[in-house]
């Protein structure tokens, strides 16, 4: 069984449910009454970089430090779940996209933070 959870709001905080649920582990037990005991993994998960309107002229964004440790929460938090496997939704930003900046690289293929990053997770 393959999911997918994105943030459920603008500031991609990892920690707030989608609408309708008091918690991650809410959406998460919703989650197993629908697939029971399958096993299952995350095949796509992501915050991105672009900026976004955050209060009518002023735009916000995350920076590739904000969206590094947002990962390493949602990879860890599945981990804790059950899940078998989780993957990252893009290595690398669309070139030319102002939406598409998911990725941990540049579309040249730099790291977006100084050394790149560690994960220091083990599944």
């Amino acid at each position: 069984m393959a999911v997918h959870r994105y943030p459920a709001t603008k500031d991609q905080d990892p920690e707030k449910p989608h609408p309708g649920f008091g918690s991650r582990s809410a959406e998460v037990r919703a989650l197993f009454d629908i697939i029971g005991s399958r096993r299952f993994l995350v095949s796509e998960s992501g915050f991105h970089t672009a900026p976004w309107r955050h209060w009518w002229f002023w735009r916000r964004q995350l920076t590739p430090y904000d969206q590094w440790n947002y990962l390493r929460e949602d990879m860890e938090f599945w981990r804790i779940k059950g899940a078998d496997a989780w993957v990252c939704y893009q290595e690398r930003d669309e070139p030319g996209s102002k939406g598409q900046k998911f990725g941990l690289t540049e579309p040249d293929g730099t790291w977006k933070t100084p050394g790149g990053y560690s994960w220091g997770v083990a599944w």
